[in-house]
């Protein structure tokens, strides 16, 4: 008989009694799903869920088989399924963290994010804020990343004074300065709004590009280009909403930021050219980049906003 124990405090980890040969007939059913043969596996994984609800593993797997394959509400199903019975486990008075480290964790936090995520997507940002923030709580170390996308789920549910609170946590990640930019736009902060939208763009102009539609001659590695295409279309409600491509894209087209900006550019292609450059050499620019990247101020900002009154 498999029994889901409470978890301990001490070690914050999830545990089964007698589950060796459950565990195996999950794993068997498991590779037999990466083998191609997805319809019987999930049957046998169904099957196994049925004889066994406890076991999240099974519950978590078959959740995100079902993300993975647009049927959503029975998605959220099993994920919340997932979620009440390992919360059963949690005494009331538990004060540890349940971290992403100790594998038997991971269905529980997987099924809290996915839960999250899902009901960003379905605008539902209430329950967006409880998932995250369940998360957070649970496992400070935020192997997620759900800090950085806070603000946006506060930014898009009105909450304008959590949103700003939440990016200016984390403003040293390009896209959190995009969203900061566009909240100080919307409030009316323009100087500061250019000072963000600026740093943004500098350290990751893909946003800018997808945002203003404009095609930028750059290479940028696959990753990065990914993780501004997910960025741009979870906050595309927000700058439909508050408009604010267009003042973003007279920022970039002004006098003042271009200078700044072509400066960059040269220095960073001297630096990736490693035939050319000693570690002395390369020293000095990533010291130079830095500072011209951290040099922009709200005096900066200011002579942007009289480029862009003065070009009308």
């Amino acid at each position: 008989m498999v029994t889901f124990n409470v978890i301990s405090e001490t070690s914050g980890r999830f545990s089964w009694t007698g589950a060796g040969s459950l565990n195996e007939s999950y794993s068997q059913a498991v590779t037999l799903f990466h083998s191609g043969e997805k319809s019987r596996a999930i049957e046998l994984l169904e099957q196994l869920h049925r004889q066994n609800p406890d076991y999240f593993y099974i519950t978590e797997f078959l959740g995100s088989y079902y993300m993975e394959t647009d049927q959503t509400f029975l998605a959220m199903d099993y994920f919340r399924e997932v979620c009440l019975n390992a919360q059963m486990r949690i005494p009331e008075d538990f004060k540890g963290a349940v971290p992403w480290s100790c594998i038997e964790n991971r269905a529980y936090l997987s099924a809290l994010y996915n839960l999250g995520v899902m009901s960003f997507g379905m605008h539902n940002y209430e329950f967006a804020c409880m998932y995250f923030r369940k998360l957070l709580e649970l496992d400070p170390w935020d192997r997620h990343g759900v800090r950085y996308i806070m603000g946006d789920v506060y930014f898009n549910a009105g909450n304008i004074g959590e949103a700003e609170f939440s990016y200016r946590q984390c403003v040293k990640n390009s896209h959190v300065r995009y969203s900061l930019g566009l909240l100080l736009y919307a409030k009316g902060n323009h100087a500061e709004s250019v000072q963000q939208f600026c740093s943004a763009i500098i350290l990751d102009d893909i946003p800018y590009s997808i945002h203003t539609s404009c095609r930028l001659k750059r290479t940028g590695d696959f990753q990065k280009r990914v993780d501004a295409m997910y960025y741009t279309a979870y906050t595309a409600d927000l700058w439909a909403k508050y408009g604010g491509g267009e003042f973003l894209k007279k920022i970039f087209e002004s006098k003042t930021f271009q200078v700044r900006y072509h400066r960059i550019i040269m220095k960073r292609k001297q630096l990736n050219n490693i035939m050319l450059t000693s570690a002395v050499e390369r020293m000095k620019l990533k010291r130079e980049i830095f500072n011209l990247v951290n040099s922009i101020s709200l005096k900066f900002a200011q002579q942007i906003l009289n480029d862009i009154k003065a070009a009308g």
